[in-house]
């Protein structure tokens, strides 16, 4: 069973580097290990999401995930998307919590254990090290609202069906154009066939006319 109370505002200590999980204010896409501050850049929301958790920035509302789909030392970044963790206790220490890819074997990680400023967090396979062990501070008894996630979700939709939206409109917008392109194509192809014509008759009369008059 999880020890994370969901919609709670949480501090992320590693078990091995006592630093924190942190957010670069100078690149705020960017994650790290970072020695220990009040500033808003360390603390976290931790939410629940169909069966799984999300972790999100009470700095920028951004979401704790990797950049891209899970696999060894895959940095860990802020997303504009929910990213959906597993939470487990650690099995050596129950005050500790293991954070995996949800559906996968691959944990939230600070890479080499590292205490130095600036490491990356990664995920990496579950092992039995410290590193994979986070230690979660809690920094108000005050949960945040528990539909925020969907709401987020929700706007997303909204933002998504907009795009669709205005590229059916431009779509619409570029058959027309088209359409006209092909309509104006055979009023030239029509009108040169008409002057094809009269060239025609006026070479055929131009060699009657010398005919006549040889």
């Amino acid at each position: 069973m999880s020890n994370v109370s969901s919609g709670v505002l949480y501090k992320i200590q590693n078990g091995a580097s006592n630093t924190y999980i942190d957010i670069d204010q100078n690149a705020p896409y960017t994650v790290r290990g970072w020695e220990g501050h009040d500033g808003p850049t360390q603390k976290w929301y931790i939410e629940l999401m169909d069966g799984g958790y999300v972790i999100r920035s009470a700095y920028n509302n951004k979401y704790l995930g990797p950049q891209k789909p899970a696999d060894n030392l895959v940095k860990v970044v802020a997303l504009d998307y929910p990213f959906k963790w597993s939470a487990i206790p650690d099995a050596k220490d129950y005050t500790t919590t293991r954070f995996l890819v949800f559906g996968t074997p691959f944990a939230l990680d600070l890479e080499g254990a590292e205490s130095k400023n600036g490491t990356a967090i990664v995920v990496y396979p579950q092992h039995g090290g410290a590193n994979h062990r986070w230690r979660l501070e809690r920094q108000s008894d005050t949960a945040s609202t528990p539909a925020s996630v969907q709401e987020q979700l929700l706007e997303m939709n909204k933002k998504i069906d907009q795009l669709i939206k205005f590229n059916e409109a431009l779509t619409s917008t570029v058959q027309n154009v088209n359409k006209k392109v092909e309509e104006l194509d055979l009023q030239i192809e029509a009108k040169a066939t008409h002057f094809e014509g009269k060239f025609d008759l006026i070479g055929a009369a131009g060699l009657l006319k010398g005919g006549l008059f040889k």
